[in-house]
């Protein structure tokens, strides 16, 4: 296969992102005006296959729910390539993920690459800058490098927080930090036991905040946490818990089906802890 310049970005995209659907690969490199997948996308995907540089699956899917998208993964050999394109040793690469990695990983780690998707595309669209993004593996070995003591024992290390994601955007003179929660309704928003409910990262959070880490870390201690969520209820029932423990202004929420590049930034689409109504991001 002769690989066009396009087709080595894609296969960059997949490595950093570990997998990535046939929607959202056609979204960013083969967009279409009614929203649909280019066939030239499928083609290419399908020519990198035979090609030993993409594996790829089905996602498990219902009848009632439909056929899903495809999700496709660099091989050993496609890693190998790209690591090459960017003079990298594959080791410094992100972590494999593979068909074989678990149903929950893989969903995890689809969402946050579709809200990476859309906000990079959304960013584009409402004329903003996007300065970069990190991934949670990144945001953890960031965390890693530069530890934060605990004030009250200087060896203690103080519990931290790291997000599934983090990124900034300037928006004419105003500069924005975001942070990532794709929130899958795994863990409860209120429980008994306290360290394993949505209330104490939203405690982390805010912890974080005062101890001076969001300003050692990440440069600046202004910042929002922006939750994706699969559903309405499961919103009210984080914003519920995050007004319970004291997290407000900074706290953001939205139903996933709500999201697309179009209403990111500017659409009134956002849902924040302490207010009534829904808010745009930006302006």
């Amino acid at each position: 296969m002769l690989l066009q310049p396009r087709d080595r970005q894609v296969l960059e995209t997949l490595v950093l992102s570990r997998c990535m659907s046939t929607t959202q690969l056609g979204r960013l490199f083969f967009p279409l005006h009614d929203g649909s997948v280019s066939p030239r996308c499928r083609l290419r995907l399908a020519q990198m296959a035979k090609a030993g540089l993409v594996r790829s699956i089905e996602q498990p899917s219902t009848r009632t729910a439909g056929a899903k998208a495809n999700i496709h993964f660099p091989t050993d050999k496609g890693r190998l390539l790209v690591a090459s394109d960017l003079g990298h040793d594959p080791k410094d690469l992100p972590a494999v993920a593979s068909p074989e990695s678990s149903w929950s990983f893989l969903e995890h780690t689809l969402l946050c690459n579709e809200v990476r998707g859309l906000a990079t595309l959304g960013a584009a669209k409402t004329g903003i800058t996007l300065a970069h993004w990190l991934p949670d593996y990144a945001l953890r070995k960031l965390h890693m490098r530069h530890p934060i003591p605990s004030e009250a024992d200087a060896e203690e290390r103080s519990p931290t927080i790291v997000p599934d994601g983090q990124w900034e955007v300037e928006a004419g003179a105003s500069h924005h930090r975001f942070f990532l929660e794709a929130d899958r309704g795994t863990i409860p928003a209120v429980s008994n036991k306290r360290h394993r409910d949505w209330r104490s990262r939203v405690g982390l959070y805010l912890a974080a905040e005062r101890s001076g880490v969001m300003q050692d870390l990440y440069g600046g201690h202004r910042f929002r946490v922006l939750t994706v969520v699969p559903n309405r209820g499961r919103l009210e029932s984080l914003k519920a818990a995050t007004e319970e423990v004291g997290g407000k202004g900074r706290f953001w929420f939205v139903v996933q089906e709500d999201l697309s590049a179009e209403s990111f930034y500017t659409g009134k689409i956002w849902t924040v802890a302490g207010k009534p109504g829904q808010f745009s991001l930006l302006w």
